[in-house]
């Protein structure tokens, strides 16, 4: 297995979501957790209309930061 990506939730009350993604060591630096998140970020805004996508990164975890830019999302 590569990896998941995916939803982890929803704010219905303000058009939000929240996405997520864990990739396997193994499949590491390939640009698969960028490909996950740039089409989760396609079927937020294009299918669902979601406003604003959310996503978290753990302290130190760099490669994640790096993804998240990468598909033009911003620190807040």
């Amino acid at each position: 297995m590569i990896g998941t990506a995916g939803f982890t939730s929803f704010d219905r009350k303000n058009n939000g979501a929240e996405a997520g993604y864990v990739i396997n060591p193994l499949y590491r630096n390939k640009g698969y957790a960028t490909e996950a998140l740039s089409a989760i970020m396609n079927i937020s805004f294009l299918s669902l209309g979601i406003n604003r996508l959310e996503a978290r990164y753990m302290v130190g975890n760099l490669a994640s930061k790096r993804v998240m830019e990468k598909c033009g999302m911003n620190y807040e």
